[in-house]
């Protein structure tokens, strides 16, 4: 089953991502609601690019650029980074990346999170993804501006 283009689980996904960033709790919602909000959401995603500073992602296309120069990412890196990029003023926990670009409930601890946002950083620059202590991680626009303007 398909809706609005996306599959079960990526508007599933994609409507925990949304009620994630908005700070709503884990709690039980009505499964036709959520595709709803998912499928209305979708019209909207599928054909923007997200842009920070001189950091763009496709959505569409599943292609990245920094500063006009394409990157090469992984899916799961991609997924992680438009994780990053839909929540950019909020710091994202582990179990929230975790849930937005794996699709994973509830697994416990796992560094694969860590490890991912290693790899980003060599492909972006060290600076570009923040750690928050004791909470996960944000992206850091005023680096991303900073590689804009000396690129």
């Amino acid at each position: 089953m398909v809706i609005a283009g996306l599959t079960p689980r990526e508007a599933v996904r994609a409507v925990e991502a949304r009620l994630s960033a908005a700070g709503c709790p884990d709690a039980d919602y009505d499964a036709r609601e959520l595709f709803r909000v998912a499928a209305g959401r979708d019209a909207r995603l599928s054909d923007r690019v997200l842009t920070l500073g001189g950091l763009q992602l496709d959505v569409q296309g599943k292609q990245a650029t920094l500063d006009g120069e394409r990157l090469t990412l992984t899916a799961q890196e991609f997924a992680l980074l438009q994780a990053l990029m839909e929540s950019p003023d909020a710091a994202l926990t582990r179990e929230q990346l975790l849930k937005t670009a794996w699709g994973y409930q509830g697994i416990g601890e796992t560094r694969t999170v860590d490890v991912h946002v290693q790899r980003l950083r060599a492909k972006l620059g060290n600076d570009v993804i923040s750690t928050v202590y004791r909470k996960g991680y944000c992206l850091n626009p005023t680096a991303l501006g900073r590689l804009a303007r000396t690129m």
